[in-house]
């Protein structure tokens, strides 16, 4: 299968799972301070999974340290979806397209859950699974991603 099907594909299964959700079912993430933010710490730099886009490629020490990713953040989309587009929401959604699953690949990340620390490729790999079989309660939730430091 060609990736821009797959990428159909998943779009059209999740639009019309979305239609079967009630508003009642949905939670409000915006409210907790701890899925938010950038924290630079002597073994990773950390992004909250509520952490915009538009923060990320603004970051001036996400700038200097990992100048690509910063790059990668400031291209997403247009102005609207770098306002409003969380790095959680885009590991979420698991895309194979998208920007953000292959740039943590690429720098080796973990992603933080609500059940335990998962190294990235094994949370696609993992996530994948859930969502093709419509597991969608054995989905962990995202509370961050974390990249090691750039080697020197």
């Amino acid at each position: 299968m060609q990736p821009e099907a797959d990428t159909q594909e998943r779009y059209a299964r999740v639009n019309s799972l979305s239609k079967s959700i009630s508003h009642a079912q949905l939670i409000d993430l915006q409210g907790i301070d701890a899925l938010h933010g950038i924290r630079l710490k002597s073994d990773a730099i950390v992004l909250g999974a509520m952490t915009r886009h538009a923060d990320v490629a603004d970051h001036p020490e996400i700038g200097s340290a990992l100048p690509a990713l910063a790059q990668l953040a400031g291209g997403i989309g247009d102005p609207l979806v770098r306002n409003m587009g969380t790095i959680g929401g885009s590991i979420a959604n698991n895309d194979p397209a998208a920007d953000y699953p292959a740039a943590i690949l690429g720098l080796n990340a973990t992603v933080t859950t609500d059940r335990r620390d998962i190294a990235a490729d094994e949370f696609f790999r993992m996530t994948a699974t859930y969502i093709s079989r419509r597991r969608f309660p054995d989905v962990p939730a995202i509370s961050s991603c974390r990249i090691p430091p750039p080697a020197t």
